[in-house]
């Protein structure tokens, strides 16, 4: 069994933060923490909205040119919300959305995630 495959079906519900319902920051952050010892302040715990998050969260990261496994992979979606991915490779990332059936890993250099990507960010350790 891959390790991964306990975080998939993780059902989606704004500002959860698990164990078994999440939001797209709340699995991340937990990935994050679980694989990769990185514990991170929760700008959402906070009630903060996607943009302020992102602010809060933007000095614990740097933007880099290609994605390797617990990098943030930031989406546009509508106005004033953004979505993020959990990077596990150079095309592949775990993560939960509000339109998905539960937490899954998609490419995100698929067409559908790609012309949306705003950018990969690192977590500085």
């Amino acid at each position: 069994m891959a390790w991964t495959d306990t975080w998939i079906g993780m059902r989606w519900r704004e500002r959860a933060r698990g164990p078994k319902v999440y939001d797209c920051l709340g699995l991340y952050l937990a990935l994050l923490h679980h694989r990769l010892g990185i514990g991170l302040p929760d700008p959402a715990a906070r009630r903060a909205h996607a943009p302020r998050a992102v602010a809060a969260l933007a000095p614990s990261f740097s933007r880099v040119d290609a994605a390797r496994e617990g990098d943030a992979l930031l989406f546009r979606e509508r106005p004033g919300r953004l979505h993020v991915g959990y990077a596990l490779t150079a095309s592949d990332m775990l993560h939960v959305h509000h339109e998905g059936q539960g937490s899954c890993i998609d490419r995100y250099t698929s067409p559908r995630w790609s012309s949306r990507l705003e950018g990969i960010y690192r977590p500085h350790a």
